[in-house]
């Protein structure tokens, strides 16, 4: 989303007529709003399924991979495995903002790996306290840091995560989580 949004700004009213590949509801939303709908030729979950479904295509001989300072290895390791020449350009800086949290909850959601880096550079969490992570990446790297319990979202979004969040506390007794 941070690319789709940074590659948006320099581009400004001009419309490439790029063929995009894109992750994630959010960010196909973003492209869509930005570059137009037509322009999406593929989505998919995480980077490697969207490195094999662009390969599966057959007929794509480079790309430009627009990503953040942070970015993770899976999409251009697989897309130069499968013959597909990358060309990374780095549209962002990811900027860690550490926050201490000054009492404790019975949640927390997590949207990126360097979020939870961020927070736990400073934060420990209570072993009763929930934490949610936005897709298996995010989770991997919270089990870094702590052993509590995590929840994956099941579906990749912001919305879905916090929705599951949601789900799972109503889902308890009124007076909370039950812990022995």
């Amino acid at each position: 989303m941070n690319a789709v949004d940074a590659v948006a700004e320099i581009k400004g009213d001009v419309r490439p007529e790029w063929t995009i590949y894109c992750m994630g509801h959010a960010t196909r939303q973003l492209v869509e709003k930005h570059f137009g709908a037509d322009r999406i030729a593929g989505t998919a979950s995480d980077a490697a399924d969207l490195a094999r479904l662009m390969i599966k295509k057959g007929n794509i001989g480079e790309v430009s991979f627009f990503c953040g300072d942070q970015r993770r290895d899976e999409l251009p390791d697989i897309l130069k495995r499968g013959g597909i020449e990358v060309h990374e350009i780095v549209v962002y800086h990811t900027v860690e903002t550490p926050a201490r949290l000054e009492m404790p909850y019975h949640g927390i959601l997590f949207f990126s790996p360097s979020a939870v880096r961020s927070f736990f550079r400073i934060n420990t969490v209570p072993e009763h306290t929930i934490l949610f992570a936005i897709g298996n990446t995010t989770a991997a790297e919270i089990r870094k840091y702590s052993v509590n319990t995590i929840m994956t979202a099941t579906e990749p979004g912001k919305d879905n995560l916090v929705r599951q969040a949601v789900a799972y506390f109503s889902s308890l007794p009124e007076d909370g989580p039950v812990h022995e």
